[in-house]
């Protein structure tokens, strides 16, 4: 097995492997999964480098409860926090047919998050991963246009296989809710996945005017901050339910995903999916 470096060098290590320590990215060192079949469980540890000098420490230990239909390798959750620190919240979901684990790590109090892709054979003997750099994504949006962070992570040149993949999968949406100043702010925050066509990062960020109730309020048609995407949110007050619609750049395909008690949640309203994809037609917008 690969020897895990003492935190003294892991500073060293990160440099001389060429990677940025600038502080828009986050890179995760020495990435470890052990699983044990007779407990059905998994022990999860890595150190999260947020910038020079700033390496934290985080593991955490999953069980499952049905290791006959879910083993502990192929879990997916939301929400846990590292054992070690409450500074962040992990999502882990299952990609390209189970062979993919991607990973989104949230540090909420600052609210950025950033996101990580692990192939299952380079973490299945429980060695530790490859490093991985990642740029991290702020819910609440730069004050400058000219900032990198409003570059999409895929571009929007050529033709997008994700934008007409047969199924997508919403993971790790974030709804943040914020009252500034007598103006209800709404960041959100998603990735979405296709099997073996790639991912896509949106963000959407809208300011109601004062009157309006952010966590009731619909909107429709709302393109990503960060690239071509749109989104929509249909809200039933009744129900306390909403269901997202995500649509692709050229507005031809779209998907629907659903929640329940949205309100009574936390930010991570949990992954969803994966969803049908459909035509969509121009009298959709009407």
């Amino acid at each position: 097995m690969v020897s895990r470096l003492p935190l003294t060098l892991l500073l060293f290590s990160l440099v001389s492997c060429g990677l940025s320590l600038d502080q828009k990215k986050w890179t995760l060192l020495n990435f470890e999964r052990k699983c044990d079949h007779k407990t059905s469980s998994c022990d999860y540890s890595f150190f999260i480098s947020e910038d020079e000098g700033n390496i934290f420490p985080c593991n955490f230990h999953v069980v499952s409860m049905l290791p006959d239909i879910v083993p502990a390798s192929n879990l997916t959750f939301s929400g846990i926090r590292c054992s070690n620190s409450s500074k962040y919240d992990i999502n882990v979901d299952l990609t390209d047919g189970a062979r993919v684990i991607v990973m989104s790590i949230v540090k909420p109090e600052k609210g950025i998050l950033a996101y990580f892709k692990y192939p299952h054979d380079e973490i299945n003997k429980g060695d530790d991963a490859k490093p991985q750099t990642s740029d991290v994504y702020p819910l609440v949006p730069p004050e400058s246009d000219e900032d990198p962070w409003f570059k999409s992570r895929k571009g929007n040149t050529g033709e997008d296989p994700l934008a007409y993949a047969a199924r997508w999968k919403l993971f790790s949406p974030i709804r943040r809710i914020r009252d500034d100043v007598g103006k209800n702010v709404l960041n959100m925050a998603f990735m979405l996945l296709a099997e073996d066509h790639g991912d896509m990062i949106c963000n959407v960020h809208l300011t109601y005017p004062k009157g309006k109730n952010a966590q009731t309020h619909s909107f429709f048609h709302e393109k990503c901050t960060n690239n071509d995407w749109y989104v929509s949110w249909g809200y039933d007050e009744d129900k306390d339910s909403a269901v997202m619609t995500v649509i692709n750049p050229k507005g031809d395909r779209h998907a629907w995903f659903g929640w329940d008690d949205v309100n009574k949640r936390d930010e991570q309203l949990g992954s969803n999916g994966p969803g049908k994809t459909e035509a969509r037609k121009p009298e959709d917008d009407l």
